[in-house]
């Protein structure tokens, strides 16, 4: 069985429809068809702000059905262990999340006039960032996955995954902005930016942007410290789980 294949078979409907509203969206505000004021495209912010909480709870109950709740029977049929399906899983989630990402900066650098040198920074900036606070997103996922494993309540279960989850995020982004911020020229805010001053960050899967006026262009926006405390995240949560799928016994009964 080609874990791969069958998954993307199940996922191509919902998958196509979002990447070809990104594009759709794209394609009209490169041609002027949809109204920008003051730089700021509304309709497309909306767009990416609902469709970036969507694809992250959308990842969140996929792998929370099959590996909680046992109810993709094919895959749990598979001899291949539990914990390499959801690694599978996240490769398309990862492929899935980047192909959406390169959409918008597309997008991005096309409406911005940007030098090419300038352009490549900003690239090689936010695939770095991108592609490490995806993967630490993904890590921290299957932890906590088997972390609430054996709660007998799925409804309790899914509580908890979302509760220790959301403070552990929370916890990230405000040591991140606290240690940023520390300079009081800079302010933060949360939620994705399409400005010329400012990249997006991230704390874990959790978009984040630094602004500070005095700075020369917007590459300044960006800090290491928040690759380096992705990468963190992630590590850690890889170890643990690990450790937890040799050491614990899971029961995979569907409820």
């Amino acid at each position: 069985m080609n874990i791969y294949r069958l998954e993307m078979f199940k996922k191509r409907y919902l998958m196509g429809a979002i990447i070809a509203i990104e594009i759709l969206l794209d394609v009209l505000e490169l041609l002027n068809v949809i109204h920008v004021e003051n730089g700021v495209d509304t309709i497309y912010s909306f767009w990416q702000m609902l469709s970036w909480i969507f694809i992250v709870g959308y990842c969140i109950w996929d792998y929370y059905g099959y590996f909680y709740l046992c109810n993709d029977t094919m895959l749990l049929l598979s001899p291949r262990s539990k914990y390499e399906i959801l690694k599978k899983k996240g490769v398309i989630y990862f492929e899935f999340m980047m192909l959406y990402f390169m959409l918008g900066l597309v997008r991005y650098l096309a409406l911005n006039q940007f030098s090419m040198s300038l352009k490549m920074k900003i690239c090689g900036i936010y695939f770095i960032s991108k592609i490490v606070a995806v993967i630490s997103f993904l890590l921290l996922l299957i932890f906590l996955l088997q972390l609430i494993k054996n709660i007998d309540n799925k409804f309790l279960a899914l509580l908890t995954l979302l509760i220790i989850g959301g403070v552990i995020v929370g916890l990230e982004a405000y040591f991140l902005c606290a240690n940023i911020t520390s300079n009081s020229d800079i302010t933060w805010i949360i939620g994705v930016v399409d400005g010329k001053k400012e990249i997006n960050s991230y704390a874990c899967i959790l978009p984040i942007s630094f602004i500070n006026e005095n700075e020369g262009n917007v590459v300044e926006s960006f800090y290491i410290i928040t690759v380096y405390a992705n990468i963190l995240i992630g590590f850690v949560s890889y170890v643990l789980s690990k450790i937890m799928y040799k050491t614990k016994k899971y029961n995979y009964v569907a409820l």
